[in-house]
């Protein structure tokens, strides 16, 4: 069956959406290209919106200022610093874990304890879930070894990947999934997985495309879609980083960065001279005000100038907007507000336990709940998988 070796090259920059497209593919059943194409279609829409989640997951998001009150020296030299987006991803993806698997009758028949060893899903299925609370979905991919015949379980990320629902039978009806690309972003390879079916995919020296068919004997595609927040309207589910928290971010980054401003200038005294002449101050103005002894004439009327310090301006309004955005940040993730960085007045948190009051937390049943059918749906296919893999022979259209 297909190989799902995922980028053999380096990629220093994001893939190029307009190179991958295909009217034909030679290889592929002429039934079987609208869903390819569409499948194409849906990851060059969806790619660009999942590059920006995981920006924000990454704290790697730009700087969105209103050009109003930030100094632009200080506005060229700011990174982002506010990790809310991971947070409301860890915080439920953390409370998924993967135990192996339980058996009725305590039996291992089908070899899959050594299938999840072999595949290290220890480690796949929690960066499978990482990912699937980032970006709404991700996927476990069935493959067979082509050196060994052995399965292979592959976690995939919605950045590379794109899938079809079937809402008639309430399941995934096709994926596809990118497997290489060139330094420049330019795709190379891909499979794409059908009911019964997997092609995959190379792109040659000329830029055409050429699939190979792999029969899979199942009548489903053999992927398996981890899902957060499935809905209606989005099947194939809602990422923890929604839009208002990302909108949310943004605002916090700002309110941080306005913080930082006025400490520049909360750092050193205002002092205003009347009555005194511009050419009376050195250069080295950092070096007068630091000075413990500093001395300025008369001038040339005999008038001593005066001196005036102007007070501060509090940073207390900036700290309140940034705790009114962690709150708002609280409500929208279902996350306790003092996860985000922010401690509420004491005299409120005693008077909401003396209450009775139930304090913000993230809900532990839900994330279990809905990863319990990918465990099940995983563990049927890979038994069917251990059964019927010696006997898959590969096919051409």
């Amino acid at each position: 069956m297909a190989d799902e070796g995922i980028f053999s090259s380096a990629l220093k920059r994001p893939l190029d959406i307009t190179s991958f497209g295909a009217t034909r593919i030679a290889g592929v059943a002429d039934d079987d290209m609208p869903l390819i194409r569409t499948l194409m279609k849906v990851w060059r829409q969806r790619y660009p919106r999942n590059l920006i989640r995981t920006g924000y997951y990454g704290a790697k998001e730009g700087f969105k200022d209103f050009g109003i009150s930030i100094p632009d020296r200080i506005k060229a030299n700011v990174s982002a610093c506010i990790g809310w987006p991971a947070k409301a991803v860890r915080s439920l993806a953390d409370l998924t874990v993967f135990d192996g698997w339980t058996y009725p009758n305590g039996e291992d028949v089908y070899g899959l304890d050594e299938l999840t060893d072999m595949n290290a899903l220890q480690m796949a299925v929690p960066q499978t879930v990482v990912s699937s609370y980032t970006h709404g979905c991700a996927f476990l991919t069935l493959t067979s070894d082509p050196d060994s015949g052995d399965l292979l379980v592959t976690p995939r990320s919605a950045e590379w990947s794109a899938a079809l629902w079937d809402g008639r039978r309430n399941r995934l009806a096709t994926a596809l999934t990118i497997n290489d690309a060139t330094s420049k972003g330019r795709v190379t390879a891909f499979n794409v997985f059908l009911p019964g079916v997997v092609y995959q995919v190379t792109r040659d020296l000329y830029g055409g495309w050429t699939a190979e068919r792999y029969e899979t004997f199942w009548p489903e595609p053999t992927v398996v879609p981890l899902v957060s927040d499935p809905q209606l309207s989005k099947p194939l589910g809602c990422s923890r980083i929604t839009r208002p928290v990302m909108a949310l971010t943004d605002m916090g980054f700002r309110t941080l960065v306005r913080m930082e401003a006025s400490a520049e200038f909360y750092a050193v005294p205002k002092l205003w001279f009347l009555g005194m002449d511009e050419d009376a101050f050195s250069a080295d103005t950092w070096s007068s005000l630091v000075s413990s002894i500093n001395a300025i004439s008369k001038d040339e009327d005999g008038d001593s100038p005066s001196l005036q310090q102007i007070s501060q301006a509090s940073m207390q309004p900036h700290s309140d907007m940034l705790k009114t955005i962690a709150l708002v940040v609280a409500s929208d993730t279902d996350l306790p507000v003092d996860s985000l960085g922010i401690t509420l007045d004491n005299r409120i948190i005693e008077l909401s336990v003396e209450e009775g009051q139930p304090q913000p937390q993230p809900v532990p049943q839900r994330p279990g709940r809905r990863q319990a059918p990918v465990a099940r749906d995983l563990r049927h296919r890979g038994q069917k998988g251990q059964t019927t893999g010696e006997d898959r022979e590969r096919q051409t259209p």
